[in-house]
């Protein structure tokens, strides 16, 4: 038996190792100046076994893996296994999904890039260039990326003000991530991309 979802509504909610990796880092960067420090550390380290040994669902899952791992510092075997498998699920286009079997989308690719930002992979790259270049080619003429909202209409729709309409929500999301990685290819570490 696998482990159960613990959300249904990706990508914007977090699976198991996504919370894991989340609460792994509130432990490294808030641990009290305690007597504590072993346990937080053993947790920290509990939490690093887990994720390094369970299996990843899609890109959210792959992202959140490589990011707790890298932040980890300690097992860079596995933090390069979990880069290489984030690596080999890029599409063509240069893109990611959310889901293995999904057209690539803006929203998995930012995170995607941020993710090897976090593991040390630098702009330059040609992985990380061929993302940029598929966030270029998605942008639109104001500014913003369109994401393709997968959400159950159950919720009261209202207009926040970004673009897209019913699918803002998620849109402003994607964009936030495009905007973070092209910040880093653009930064003195990356290269320079053109902005509309």
């Amino acid at each position: 038996m696998g482990l159960p979802i613990a959300d249904t509504r990706p990508p914007i909610c977090s699976d198991y190792i996504g919370q894991t990796a989340i609460s792994l880092r509130a432990l490294q960067l808030y641990t009290p100046n305690t007597a504590d420090k072993a346990a937080y550390a053993s947790a920290i380290d509990k939490a690093l076994a887990w994720i390094q040994n369970t299996k990843a669902r899609g890109n959210d899952d792959r992202v959140w893996r490589l990011m707790a791992l890298a932040w980890g510092g300690k097992r860079k075997d596995a933090t390069q296994s979990a880069l290489r498998e984030l690596l080999a699920t890029q599409k063509a286009n240069g893109g990611w999904s959310d889901i293995d079997t999904m057209e690539s989308s803006v929203y998995a690719t930012g995170r995607a890039l941020y993710a090897l930002q976090v593991a040390g992979v630098p702009a330059s790259s040609t992985a990380y260039q061929r993302g940029v270049q598929y966030l270029l080619k998605a942008q639109q003429e104001d500014g913003s990326w369109f994401v393709q909202s997968r959400a159950l209409a159950f919720q009261p729709y209202f207009d926040a003000g970004f673009p897209h309409g019913y699918n803002q929500w998620i849109s402003a999301a994607g964009t936030s991530w495009a905007v973070i990685a092209l910040s880093y290819a653009s930064g003195p570490a990356g290269t320079t991309v053109a902005a509309r």
